[in-house]
């Protein structure tokens, strides 16, 4: 017999022995049935108003379960759950007056329900109900959101779901209800995805597109599949890293964390990733707890992904780059900052897999690019800057096997273009800042690096002195370097260059996409040739747009292009989403 059922009894007796224990308290009431009773100002002290109308006494708990279902503990006593008529509401958008209690309203989708709350089950929730596990013999009731006991033992839900009273509506009216408890399994929700797409990368993955983003709420490698064609519909999301061992299902096991909603170890604050001959696609992320840069090999369907570490030691991999060599093994330039030991300078170095199928770190050949002992503490403005050459980095491969890799460093403020091969080693060449138009103090921060057909690198950087976005083409031993935007608006100056990705193409022009920093536009500047002038066009304007931009090409005259918007709620909370659009699509 459930603790429901013996409160059911116990009112009964209570009404019966209500003129014995009048009697003896010395109180004057005529003998008869148990008051009835609105409210429980109209019941003797000791009692209250109970959801069948009549008085009924007090009942010691510690929980919400110890008492009847229409009930709540307050100051460990049962007590009436917040009484409502249709004429004094709840007060609360996110419930309706039922049977005289405030309970969660339904519903036919979130907007019924306001901000914070999602439409499940039919009734609007602020969380998952109960939490969104019951122990065992338990269910869980959504108007009152918490588990109670049930009678028998029900078989256990399948993984993913959450056993729930179906008739809670009738057990509330009754009060400590004598009726039979209705069950059913419900699947839960999928666990929403945190803050998302902060870095992102985008990959032309076959027939559909893969967009790789770490989730900053959960510490997550996010893998998400697009169709290649407009309107770029989602066709899948999956955790590729990232995930607790083990790890508590609390919602859909089919979605994007597999039901898990605990976060896991922090992978992928910085990682980069290409796509293998074999169509696997190669992924090098920085483990942050464990200070580890790591590798694995991701393809759509399978799972899990075993990763191996390439590298340990301190700041391993704050920034990083991927690419592939004319073999199709992967090679990984990572960046570890200076620290205020003075005999720990910064480190440069490439990483090179032997094979297409690296499983531990002797795998990998290790070529030493450059190292730096740099003051500390950094002087202002550089303290929110990893310290060394590499704080920002690109790296790109040529068909003949030719390694071009981008490096700024703070303490200097410029920018050095390191060319060379694994078997030679590279040597590095830097950009000279008199080239500049009107000259720099510091830049090369978001450093984007491709190779044209000719072999020749183009770096698209920001200006950080000068709010500007800047275009470094490589010519013969030294560079041209050209102002794409100026950031000048008939509003005034904006900063621009932030977050710049850059794609060469076959026509010998190029595009950037970057962010202007002072409104939150994403914009895209195209220049069809070297030294044409650029036409620049502004992509998404709502929320902050403009993070992470990745391009990807289509065909001759179509690409795609990946970018994060992030929102900023009333309350200060940042929701960030992905957007994948086309840019000149000719359907090639």
């Amino acid at each position: 017999m459930t603790r429901g059922r013996t409160r059911s009894n116990f009112t009964i007796l209570l009404a019966f022995a209500w003129p014995v224990v009048a009697a003896f308290a010395g109180c004057n009431a005529p003998p008869g049935p148990a008051p009835s009773c609105a409210t429980t100002s109209d019941c003797p002290s000791g009692t209250h108003c109970g959801p069948a109308g009549v008085c009924s006494g007090d009942v010691a708990c510690l929980t919400d379960p110890d008492c009847c279902l229409g009930e709540t503990c307050e100051h460990q006593k049962c007590r009436p759950r917040q009484m409502c008529s249709p004429g004094q509401g709840c007060g609360d958008p996110g419930k309706s007056c039922e049977a005289g209690l405030c309970v969660p309203k339904t519903c036919i989708n979130d907007a019924a329900c306001g901000e914070g709350r999602t439409c499940l089950w039919g009734r609007c929730a602020a969380g998952l109900p109960c939490g969104g596990a019951c122990g065992v013999g338990q269910a869980c009731s959504i108007l009152v959101d918490h588990c109670v006991a049930l009678s028998g033992s029900p078989s256990a839900c399948p993984s993913g779901r959450l056993r729930v009273l179906s008739n809670d509506a009738d057990l509330l009216t009754e009060g400590c209800s004598t009726r039979p408890q209705q069950t059913t399994c419900r699947l839960l929700p999928p666990v929403v995805e945190g803050e998302v797409g902060l870095p992102g990368v985008l990959l032309h993955t076959g027939n559909s597109l893969t967009h790789l983003a770490y989730d900053r709420t959960y510490g997550d490698l996010l893998a998400t599949t697009y169709s290649a064609a407009p309107p770029f519909d989602v066709i899948s999301s999956r955790t590729i890293v990232g995930l607790p061992e083990p790890g508590v299902v609390l919602g859909d096991p089919d979605g994007p964390r597999l039901g898990i909603l605990a976060p896991g170890p922090d992978k992928g604050e910085a990682f980069d990733a290409a796509v293998l001959t074999d169509g696997a696609v190669a992924v090098a992320f920085r483990d942050k707890d464990t200070d580890e840069l790591r590798f694995l090999r991701y393809s759509a369907g399978g799972g899990p992904w075993p990763d191996h570490v390439i590298a340990k030691e301190p700041g391993a991999g704050t920034t990083l780059a991927l690419a592939l060599l004319p073999s199709g093994a992967p090679v990984v330039a990572a960046f570890t900052p200076a620290r205020s030991d003075p005999t720990a300078p910064s480190q440069l170095r490439l990483y090179a897999a032997k094979s297409l199928t690296p499983q531990t770190a002797s795998d990998w050949q290790v070529l030493q690019v450059a190292s730096d002992t740099v003051p500390a503490p950094l002087p202002s403005p550089f303290r929110d800057v990893p310290a060394g050459r590499g704080a920002w980095l690109d790296l790109a491969v040529g068909g003949d096997g030719a390694i071009a890799l981008a490096a700024y460093s703070a303490t200097a403020g410029d920018l050095v273009l390191y060319r060379g091969t694994l078997t030679q080693g590279l040597t590095g060449k830097l950009v000279n800042r008199q080239q500049i138009p009107s000259g720099s103090s510091d830049f090369g921060r978001f450093v984007s690096l491709a190779l044209r057909q000719d072999g020749l690198a183009w770096m698209a950087c920001e200006d950080t002195a000068g709010g500007r976005l800047l275009l470094v083409r490589e010519v013969g031993a030294g560079f041209q370097v050209d102002v794409l935007d100026d950031g000048r608006r008939d509003d005034g100056l904006h900063r621009v260059g932030a977050d710049a990705a850059l794609m060469v193409h076959s026509s010998g022009g190029a595009m950037v996409a970057y962010q202007d920093t002072r409104v939150g536009d994403l914009l895209w500047v195209r220049v069809s040739k070297a030294g044409a002038t650029p036409e620049r066009q502004t992509l998404a304007t709502q929320a902050l747009a403009g993070f992470s931009p990745t391009i990807v090409a289509l065909g001759s005259k179509a690409w795609a292009l990946a970018s994060t918007t992030v929102q900023v709620t009333p309350k200060g909370e940042a929701k960030s989403a992905v957007r994948v659009q086309g840019l000149v699509w000719s359907g090639e």
